[in-house]
């Protein structure tokens, strides 16, 4: 891609379907023991595993600052945010069987831990996992890729004209009024 900006978007973009992914319900579970009521769970991405969302919120934050830092650290972020990327796909993808997560979660909330479990799988994990593919598109475009870096202003960078300074506005140049070598200071 040949903006940053647009880097950014499709990066932030894929940080919101993360996180938005990451607060809808993956897995509702019913519970049927023998001599307690049934239970009806419901679990949502964070509560099977937060690390989506906090890999999500780092790569937005990287991107967000990615456009005032020069090159190399642009390239470093890239590829932090690349591997943000790939641990938002691994997790989002591993949750896809989520029996052994649901077993822990039933063991927190109830403090034992119960077989006699179903499970019905919403398929937010796959757009949590499509979220993580746009944010590795973008962080590799980050780390690879070639923007022009912005323009400085020169508006302040002007030469002096000495022979109409007086002495304050040569002092304010960084012009020693005492001198006759009219350089600035530097």
């Amino acid at each position: 891609m040949k903006s940053l900006s647009r880097v950014q978007l499709i990066a932030l973009v894929g940080v919101a379907l993360v996180l938005f992914a990451s607060t809808r319900p993956w897995v509702k579970a019913d519970l049927t023991a023998t001599d307690s009521p049934a239970l009806h769970l419901s679990f949502t991405g964070r509560q099977l595993d937060a690390i989506p969302a906090a890999c999500a919120l780092a790569a937005g934050v990287l991107f967000v600052v990615a456009g005032s830092v020069r090159a190399l650290l642009r390239k470093v972020f890239g590829i932090i945010a690349l591997a943000c990327g790939v641990g938002v796909i691994a997790v989002s993808l591993t949750t896809t069987n989520p029996q052994s997560l649901i077993n822990e979660a039933i063991a927190d909330s109830l403090g034992s831990y119960v077989e006699s479990v179903q499970h019905a799988y919403a398929y937010w994990a796959w757009l949590s996992a499509f979220g993580g593919v746009l944010m590795g598109l973008a962080g590799l475009s980050l780390a690879f890729g070639n923007f022009p870096e912005r323009k400085r202003t020169s508006k302040y960078e002007r030469e002096p004209n000495v022979s109409q300074l007086t002495v304050w506005q040569s002092l304010d140049h960084g012009i020693d009024p005492t001198q006759h070598d009219t350089r600035p200071l530097d």
